[in-house]
Parts: structure tokens; C-alpha cells; sequence
């Protein structure tokens, strides 16, 4: 949800540098349309059920430790039932539970021929890019004249 925010915020900053923000999501188009509508998302959302977008930029499934660094200790012992616990605790605070918790997120910078400028793969949940990360690359992206 931060990174949501956060990209409400960013939107124009991106559009105002010739980049067009794409989210991809997995989940069937339906609730994927549903999380577009309840959240607000300023930009075009698309539907990826098979998780064939993440496969294809590399991205996998992050470590336990890239998923329960911020957790208190008692969810780390990794049992069913801490498991379980934590995620009655996210239900109950309705925050949306991904269909694969495990999956790594990353967002790019894709230039008009289809070239990947620039890659970046969060090393953990919450690992949110500095928008000028972005924004550099686009710019860099630009044919020089």
C-alpha cells in the first residue's frame, strides 16, 4: 500500500519524463480490475494469473529473510501456526494478501524498441526505488541529438 501511495505521487513526475507506468499484476483480470477500482492505481493495470511477466524479467521467489525481516520474533520461528497467525493478523486489518507472498517484486524502464534500460529487483519487501532512478534512465534512454 506505501508503494501505492507512493506512486500516486510519482505519476506525473514519470509522464512529465516520457515514461508511461504499467503495473502488472497477478490475479485473474477481474480482481485484478477490482484492485485497480479499490486502491485508486493512476496508471493501466494488467492481468498476469500465470506470473508469465514475472518469469520473464527474472523475477522469483524472495528468501525468508527478505519476506520476514521487519516481523516481530515471534512469527520468525516458521512454524505453521506463527504462519497462521500472521496472517490472521493481515486479515484482520484488511490489507489485501497477495496470491504468492513469496514473489519478488521489480520494476523497469523499458525504452521504445523493447530494450531494458534499467532493472531494479527490490531486495525485500518494502525496498522502494528512488523515482529518480527512473527518471535518470529515461532521460539517458533519449536519443542524443
Amino acid at each position: 500500500m506505501e508503494r501505492l501511495e507512493r506512486l500516486k505521487g510519482e505519476v506525473a513526475h514519470y509522464e512529465a519524463e516520457g515514461l508511461n507506468p504499467v503495473v502488472v499484476a497477478p490475479g485473474d483480470i477481474e480482481r485484478v480490475v477490482a484492485y485497480k477500482e479499490r486502491y485508486g492505481l493512476p496508471v493501466p493495470v494488467l492481468a498476469d494469473p500465470q506470473y508469465q511477466t514475472h518469469r520473464i524479467f527474472g523475477l522469483s521467489h524472495w528468501s525468508r529473510e527478505q519476506v520476514l525481516y521487519d516481523l516481530p520474533d515471534e512469527y520468525c520461528d516458521l512454524t505453521r501456526e506463527s504462519g497462521e497467525a500472521y496472517q490472521t493478523a493481515r486479515r484482520e486489518i484488511d490489507l489485501h494478501l497477495v496470491d504468492d507472498p513469496w514473489m519478488q517484486s521489480g520494476e523497469f524502464v523499458i525504452d521504445p524498441n523493447g530494450i531494458v534500460r534499467l532493472a531494479y529487483m527490490y531486495n525485500y519487501c518494502a525496498d522502494y526505488p528512488d523515482p529518480r532512478v527512473f527518471t535518470t534512465a529515461a532521460r539517458l534512454a533519449r536519443p542524443q541529438m
